[in-house]
């Protein structure tokens, strides 16, 4: 197989496919116990983040992105995801997320910001 066969689209999408799943099974096995493991944990779902928001951003519609398999996988993560979140700042407080290390708190704001755009684009797509 030559170099040019081997990276088609569809061996791209396969190797990102398989690259996701890989990243959302790590971060499944995760027990939530206090804030920075709620950090670490989101901060793992990052990439899974933005492969949804950049199908969000290709999509005209919400079933065609709820069928793309990085959403998908963000949507089954859902659950422990608010979890995470909960952990982090419980009803609006931020003093657990002031107990992160800063490393990781400043990675986690920017993962919320780029959750936050998939949010806003999904609510554009339902409008």
């Amino acid at each position: 197989m030559s170099h040019r066969q081997r990276y088609t689209t569809g061996y791209l999408s396969a190797l990102a496919f398989a690259m996701l799943l890989s990243i959302s099974g790590s971060a499944i096995a995760m027990q939530l116990t206090d804030p920075r493991s709620a950090a670490v944990y989101i901060i793992k779902l990052r990439p899974l983040i933005n492969a949804c928001r950049q199908q969000a951003d290709a999509s005209n519609n919400l079933t065609t992105l709820w069928n793309s398999s990085a959403c998908r996988l963000l949507l089954n993560e859902e659950p422990q995801f608010t979890r995470a979140w909960q952990l982090l700042l419980p009803q609006g407080n931020i003093n657990p997320l002031a107990e992160v290390p800063y490393s990781l708190r400043k990675t986690t704001i920017d993962t919320y910001s780029e959750y936050k755009q998939l949010a806003e684009r999904i609510a554009q797509l339902n409008r």
